[in-house]
């Protein structure tokens, strides 16, 4: 089974509460373009980190400016949560950082399914 990467119980609570488990699987494109993105990182990181191959938060580190950049990620974030809550700031990078998460941890299970790529 995959390693835990969303660890702290609020954190997993709060991926729950968001639906970030769906968010990621569906639909296939974003899921294909996560995960070509973790492939991409993952190479890239594991070139300067040696054979040990990169941490599990310097990769979520990489996935956060992506879901940054991603409208489909803030209109699922403000469906769920509302603007009220998300006028913080450090909610937003919480948020973020849960989600790149959840982005990694599919992504590991796929790979050892062998549903990736």
């Amino acid at each position: 089974m995959a390693r835990r990467i969303v660890k702290e119980p609020a954190d997993r609570l709060l991926r729950d509460d968001l639906k970030l488990v769906g968010w990621v699987q569906k639909p296939d494109d974003r899921r294909r373009n996560y995960f070509e993105w973790c492939d991409e990182v993952i190479a890239r990181l594991a070139a300067v980190s040696g054979n040990e191959g990169p941490e599990d938060t310097a990769i979520v580190r990489a996935i956060v400016p992506v879901l940054q950049s991603d409208d489909s990620f803030t209109d699922h974030i403000f469906q769920k949560k509302g603007a009220t809550w998300l006028r913080d700031k450090d909610n937003w990078d919480r948020v973020r950082e849960i989600a790149a998460g959840q982005v990694l941890y599919e992504y590991l299970v796929a790979k050892e399914k062998a549903q990736w790529p």
